[in-house]
Parts: C-alpha cells; structure tokens; sequence
C-alpha cells in the first residue's frame, strides 16, 4: 500500500467520526484519539478509540488499534459510514439561550456605524439558524493520485461564508435531536449556499494544487537533466565521428542520426513534462447541516435626521456578533455608512 492509500484511510475515517460527533484529537504523525459519542460508544462497547495508521507508530503505541485497509476495524466503519449518506444533521448540543453580558460592547468591537450616532437595541429574538457545512472531495491526478477533503461552511441566513466554524463545530459533541426549542430563522435556496461555497474552497484547492506543481516542477526539473544529459552525451559522440568521417555517406548519415536524436530528445522531453501534469477532479462528497441557536438583534442608528434599521447575529458557538453584510452587494463588512438610499452599505457601495 502506498502512502496516498494510507492518508485516505485516515482521512475516510477521521471525516466519519467526526461527522458522527465525535471529538477527535491527533496528538502526532499518524495516531488520533477518539472520545466517542454515544451512538458510537454503544455500538463499539467503549467511550474511547486511540487509532494508528502507521504500522510503526502502532508498534510503540500498543494501546492503539491499527487501522488499514482490510481491517477488522475499517470494515466495521463501512456500513456505519454508508448510513449517514451525503447529508446528515448534527445539533449543537446546548439549552439554554441567554442575552449575553455587556451586549453594547460587544457590538461596538464588531462593527462601526460610521457618521452615526450610537446604535440602539430595538429588539432581540432567538431562532434556529442552520450553518451548511459543505466537504469538497478533491482527486489531484498526476503520476500517482492524491486526494484530500476542503470544507466550506456558509450562513443559512444570511449566505455568508463562516471561516473558523468547522474547527469550531469539530471540538464539540453535537447531537441528533435538539435539546432547546426555537422556530427556524428565514433560509435562503440551498443552491445559493452552495454557489457560494464553490467560491470559497477554490483558492485552497488552487493552493493546494500551486504546492503539488512546485513539488512536481522539481521532479520534472530533475528528470529533464537526466534525459538532457543522457543526449548531450550521444550528440557529442556523434560529433566526435562526424569530425573525423570523411565519405560522403558516412557524413550524411551521421547527420542524419544528429536530427534524429535531436528530435527523440525534444519528445522525450515532451513526454516527461505530460506525464507529470496536474488534473484537479473537485466534487461535493457530503453536506453537514449544523443546527445552533441564534440571537437576532435589531439596531437602530441614527444619521443627522435620518434613521437606519440593521439586524445582526449573535452566535453561541463562537459566543460573539458575526460580522455584519452590507444591504447593497451582501459582502460581510465591519464598517457600514449611511447612504442617500435608505441602507446601510461598505465603503465600495456608500453611495
């Protein structure tokens, strides 16, 4: 098995766990521990996994379970993976929903309401909102395969990218059923959160992709010198015979032989530089829809004479205000203005 089958497995089955709710950790190269939720601890009779995917790093760790293909443990993963399919649902796993503690202040470090008076608090109500957690599978394809999952997770409400929320989401226990009751906050199509996250991991799947070449350049880079080497040598001992030929013949064949090497050459590095080229395969694996509480806080500001509405989102799983979206192009800024059009905007729509 090579290292790229080796990475998979682990990455298959830490992708699972974690989508099941578990809390993984990996404390070095190849080993993870596991606290299991409780589906899965009844399933494998213990609340704790410490998994190896490296033969060595089993040996010195003999608590751990090694885990590779064909094994007992992986094919016990299989089924249990299939079941939860391409969507599953996962909530966070708290009760309680209180208005945070110096919610002024928290506002304030959040955003500025340029040109206005200070914002007021009109009204604060709970609801349900839903963060899409979308995993992006991607094959990159050159003279082995590598792949690697790319998640992306976008505000249900309002279709703002959430950096940091799957790290976030991954250090909790979340449930199947929610513990509190709240109706749902308005959703936006589902195809819109999806466009949205296409945008967000291509720049680390062209990252990624960017790194491969680098790597890939120096092989190519290597090779290249070999073959250049290997027909500089042929050319120079044909030149050596070409230079003391003296039959017509003699020398047009030896030409010729030149023109032909010279030829070979150029192809064969045509070929080296095909064979290494990258193709990137990018598609959806699975969605994750995270259920988590959510305060909705209307604001008032004030402009000379004028009045402006704004609502902003308080989320628990990060305990702060998220950062808010301008009215007019739905970019998430930090500083609204006052515009002759009734809304507040960013600094590009300000009008």
């Amino acid at each position: 098995m090579n290292s790229f089958d080796q990475n998979f497995v682990e990455q298959f089955l830490v992708s699972f766990l974690e989508r099941a709710g578990a809390v993984v950790e990996k404390p070095r190269f190849a080993l993870v521990d596991v606290l299991l939720p409780e589906e899965l601890a009844d399933y494998f009779q213990k609340e704790e996994l410490q998994l190896a995917f490296d033969y060595e790093i089993a040996r010195e760790n003999p608590e751990s379970t090694y885990v590779t293909l064909g094994s007992h443990l992986l094919d016990e993963v299989v089924p249990l993976a299939r079941k939860y399919g391409q969507y599953t649902e996962q909530f966070w796993p708290g009760q309680e929903v209180v208005i945070p503690k110096n919610l002024d202040k928290t506002i304030s470090q959040v955003v500025t309401y340029q040109h206005c008076r200070l914002p007021r608090v009109t009204g604060i109500w709970g609801a349900e909102n839903v963060y899409y957690a979308f995993y992006f599978l991607a094959a990159f394809r050159f003279y082995e395969k590598e792949e690697e999952i790319f998640p992306a997770v976008v505000n249900g409400c309002t279709g703002l990218p959430c950096p940091g929320f799957e790290e976030r989401w991954q250090e909790l226990m979340p449930l199947e059923q929610a513990e509190y009751v709240l109706t749902r906050a308005p959703l936006l199509p589902l195809e819109q959160h999806y466009h949205t996250a296409c945008g967000e991991v291509k720049p680390w799947i062209q990252k990624k992709s960017r790194l491969l070449r680098e790597s890939i350049n120096r092989l190519v880079k290597r090779e290249q010198e070999k073959t250049n080497n290997y027909y500089r040598e042929i050319i120079s001992e044909i030149e050596t015979r070409l230079k003391k030929a003296s039959d017509e013949a003699k020398l047009e064949r030896l030409q010729k032989q030149i023109e032909a090497t010279n030829s070979e050459w150029k192809i064969r590095n045509e070929d080296i530089a095909t064979r290494y080229e990258i193709e990137a395969e990018v598609h959806l694996d699975h969605l994750v829809a995270c259920f988590i509480p959510a305060l909705f806080i209307q604001i008032e500001v004030q402009h000379k004479r004028s009045f402006y509405q704004h609502c902003l989102i308080y989320n628990y799983l990060f305990r702060d205000i998220e950062t808010p979206q301008c009215y007019i192009c739905g970019k998430a800024t930090r500083t609204l203005y006052p515009g002759n059009n009734g809304v507040l905007s960013c600094s590009d729509c300000r009008g």
